[in-house]
């Protein structure tokens, strides 16, 4: 069994887990443990993803592990685009307790806090996604007669590039 730690893709899937675990939190009740566990479900599902992957043998079996992590990321950017649209990422303290009365007329308090959690998030998880496509890309055979010399054929999206 390797280690993950060294891996960038890695390490960028648990900072965003951490961010997400301190914004969370802050969310309004109602959002707070069905769309925040969704997120924060999907990156741990990701990290546990990048882990099989890192432990395969066959780089067919990998491969295949890579393209279940870009399905989980795609999710994952699905429900923070959610969060994003209801305005659910402002970490303002003082502004939530000016606004607690407000909070129950609205979902969330758009703020320009929010939008730029938003957008550094958003732009984390897009990073997270290049990342894992350049590893994706290391691991997919250029010559698909390769994956045929294992005795198993590369999945379909790895051999659109070939």
């Amino acid at each position: 069994m390797s280690q993950c730690s060294h891996l960038p893709l890695y390490n960028s899937a648990f900072f965003l887990l951490k961010e997400f675990y301190k914004r969370v939190p802050k969310f309004p009740k109602q959002y707070k443990y069905f769309l925040g566990g969704k997120m924060t479900e999907s990156l741990v599902e990701i990290i546990k993803l990048i882990q099989e992957a890192n432990n395969q043998k066959s780089n067919y079996k990998r491969v295949l592990c890579i393209d279940k992590i870009g399905e989980k990321i795609d999710e994952l950017l699905l429900y923070t685009r959610i969060a994003g649209e209801l305005f659910l990422f402002d970490k303002s303290e003082k502004k939530e307790k000016k606004d607690k009365d407000k909070e129950k007329e609205k979902v969330g308090v758009e703020s320009e806090e929010s939008n730029k959690a938003y957008l550094f998030l958003s732009e984390k998880i897009v990073e997270l996604s290049r990342q894992n496509a350049g590893w994706k890309k290391y691991y997919t055979p250029q010559n698909p007669a390769f994956s045929r010399s294992e005795g198993k054929e590369m999945p379909p999206s790895a051999l659109a590039r070939a």
